[in-house]
């Protein structure tokens, strides 16, 4: 179980890396403060809204349904 943990958090990281570096430098900060907090800076969905908006390369059906699997295990 905290192998699937640590494996869900690391490719919510890397999402958010990804997401975080399509953002101009200037813009991180309040970008950050204002969609990386609370319960919604963890939603798949929320981040694959915001992994769409900043023109990231497109996820796969299978990564996505991965990243629903390891929410779905986490408490």
């Amino acid at each position: 179980l905290d192998a699937l943990y640590l494996s869900g958090y690391g490719v919510e990281c890397s999402m958010k890396a990804m997401i975080l570096s399509r953002v101009p430098k200037s813009r991180r900060k309040h970008f950050v403060e204002e969609n990386f907090f609370g319960q919604r800076a963890h939603d798949i969905e929320f981040l694959r809204h915001l992994w769409k908006q900043n023109r990231c390369e497109p996820l796969t059906d299978k990564l996505v349904a991965s990243l629903r699997t390891f929410r779905e295990t986490w408490t």
